[in-house]
């Protein structure tokens, strides 16, 4: 029994060590969140935790109740999430902003302070990321289009091949019929003369 007991102590302590270590600013207000930006949120920073990765994460795993959160790299590494856009830091850092201004409507120093406070991230890893796939794509086109060129300056070599080898055969053609032609003009020629000699 007390074995059972401290077995399930155990995987609790594990569970709830598992999330990254990540305070909430002074002043944020989680309760002030709807559920639907909460989920949002924890969308962006299960996609984003393996861009800083690299591209694997070992665990990546968001409550969208509590903003509890775990991104562990496949090398085990836990990467600060701090800099980076769309990652609960991000998010909470641009609403603790819009929650303080909220809460200071007419004290402009306040609001200096508040401005001052919100050093969210900066870096957009889906960017950066969408900017590789697209040097990719370009790239593709630009080896099919030279592949097309390729193909159609053969064409064009194979089609004038073709229309001077075409040419030349006219040409000889011609010829034959002119040499029949003279033949056919020197016998005609032979056999009047034969014909006049006898009458002759």
């Amino acid at each position: 029994m007390r074995s059972s007991a401290v077995l399930i102590l155990a995987a609790f302590v594990a569970e709830a060590t598992a999330y990254y270590n990540y305070t909430f600013p002074a002043g944020f207000n989680l309760g002030e969140v709807s559920s639907t930006k909460l989920g949002q949120w924890c969308q962006g920073e299960r996609n984003t935790c393996p861009l800083v990765c690299g591209g694997a994460a070992s665990a990546n795993d968001c409550d969208a109740t509590t903003l509890n959160f775990d991104c562990t790299c496949s090398n085990g590494t836990t990467p600060d999430l701090t800099p980076y856009k769309n990652t609960i830091p991000f998010y909470v850092c641009q609403e603790n902003y819009g929650q303080c201004i909220a809460n200071n409507p007419n004290d402009l120093d306040a609001q200096q302070a508040c401005k001052a406070n919100a050093t969210c991230g900066t870096i957009d890893l889906s960017a950066v990321s969408s900017t590789s796939t697209s040097a990719s794509s370009t790239t593709a086109a630009s080896t099919t289009g030279a592949s097309t060129l390729a193909t159609t300056a053969a064409a064009a070599t194979t089609g004038t091949a073709s229309g001077t080898a075409a040419s030349a055969t006219a040409t000889h053609g011609a010829a034959a019929l002119q040499i029949s032609a003279d033949r056919a003009t020197g016998l005609f020629a032979a056999a009047m003369l034969a014909f006049f000699g006898m009458m002759l």
